[in-house]
């Protein structure tokens, strides 16, 4: 009977074949790169509710097909809810910024016609001003003449928001199945690496989305309740801009600053007897002192030191991620560059024969977090019950 010997490959051959792999992929990347966006949005709405269809797996015993359909609906439900919800004083609220606008408008154009004399010279800024209409006029021109594009962006639109939502369903549904199957790729020898490293980059990203989340919350409630106090006009919208700003860490407070100064010199309080100036200030030194206590208290307890970076870092990550992938770039600046840090720092200890886990760190906990000991001792007892209930399942799975 003859032999059939398979000889390994060389280390050339190996090398070769990792590169072209590579060239494939990125070749594939950039080709399918408008796919991107809705793929991850997909992976981020599936990581988001995955733990909660496990809860729902354990607590009713429900096969994981229905439980991730039960579970959609009820996001689904929500979403719809909210948007039910806010939807009526958010337009009355973008109504009254819109004519917050035209009457800054009507400022400027009364601030450029006029002729202004200064030591003997007279400024006349409307030809400047002629210029500016036209520059305006001729960028809203093609907007306004573009009706079919934008029915055709709307179609796209509703169509890549359907394959969000049918990938993000598959990923829960199926999630368990398939990361047994990339584990299954990994050397024997490495599972243990590959599970630390697991561990530390998914808890960087649930301590990222529920962190941030949970101090958005806080410091959109903050804002809401103060600002509402003194009269800040569109104060719902800018309480939502803060909650969506807090995933922005170093800049999100100053870009609400940006926005917020200008409605506040505008419009005034609703009814504090201030000058605008001196109402902007005091919005100034309200949002100053809400700072201090989202970097000091909000931070630090909902956070923690896992997605902790220096500002610097999360300045250029976030200026290098609009420059490479847009919003998302931006608003997940933060979690990809900690997530680059565990794997550079696993890398560099492998490229010199160091041992990638310090000893201080192997019994640590997964989550290095300071939470109220109510929502800490809650969300122990939920993952105490999915990993009791549902992880030998997956692993029988598996």
């Amino acid at each position: 009977m003859e032999e059939r010997l398979s000889p390994p490959w060389s280390r050339v051959t190996k090398v070769t074949v990792i590169l072209t792999g590579l060239a494939i992929l990125g070749v594939l990347i950039y080709s399918f790169r408008d796919a991107l966006p809705p793929l991850v949005i997909a992976a981020l709405i599936a990581y988001i509710l995955t733990p909660v269809v496990n809860l729902v797996c354990a607590r009713l015993r429900l096969p994981r097909g229905l439980a991730t359909l039960l579970v959609y609906l009820l996001f689904l439900a929500l979403l719809g809810l909210a948007i039910g919800l806010l939807a009526p004083p958010l337009v009355r609220q973008v109504t009254a910024l819109r004519l917050n606008l035209e009457a800054a408008t009507d400022l400027l154009e009364s601030f450029f016609t006029r002729q202004y004399a200064i030591g003997g010279f007279v400024i006349d800024p409307s030809s400047l001003y002629l210029e500016l209409q036209q520059e305006l006029a001729a960028m809203v021109r093609p907007a306004v003449t573009q009706t079919l594009a934008l029915a055709m962006q709307a179609v796209t639109t509703v169509v890549w928001t359907i394959f969000i939502f049918v990938i993000s369903f598959y990923l829960i549904k199926d999630g368990p199945q398939l990361s047994a199957q990339v584990e299954k790729w990994v050397p024997p020898d490495l599972r243990h690496d590959y599970r630390r490293l697991q561990e530390e980059i998914n808890s960087i990203w649930r301590d990222f989305f529920r962190g941030q989340l949970l101090v958005g919350l806080a410091m959109g409630g903050s804002i809401l309740v103060l600002m509402g106090a003194i009269g800040l006009p569109n104060v719902l919208i800018l309480a939502l801009l803060a909650v969506v700003l807090e995933f922005l860490p170093s800049l999100g407070h100053t870009i609400w600053l940006i926005i917020a100064i200008p409605i506040a010199l505008l419009r005034g309080s609703l009814w504090l007897p201030l000058p605008n100036f001196w109402f902007a200030i005091l919005v100034l030194a309200i949002h100053m002192v809400l700072q201090q206590v989202d970097l000091n208290f909000y931070i630090p307890r909902f956070v923690g030191r896992r997605v902790h970076l220096h500002p610097l870092v999360v300045i250029v990550g976030i200026i290098l991620g609009g420059i490479l992938a847009g919003v998302l770039g931006i608003f997940l600046a933060a979690p990809i560059i900690s997530s680059l840090r565990v794997l550079v720092k696993y890398t560099y200890c492998k490229l010199l024969d160091l041992y990638p886990w310090p000893p201080q760190e192997e019994g640590q906990p997964a989550m290095e977090i300071s939470t109220p000991g109510w929502l800490q001792a809650v969300w122990a007892r939920v993952e105490e019950k999915i990993r009791d209930e549902s992880g030998p399942d997956e692993e029988v799975e598996g």
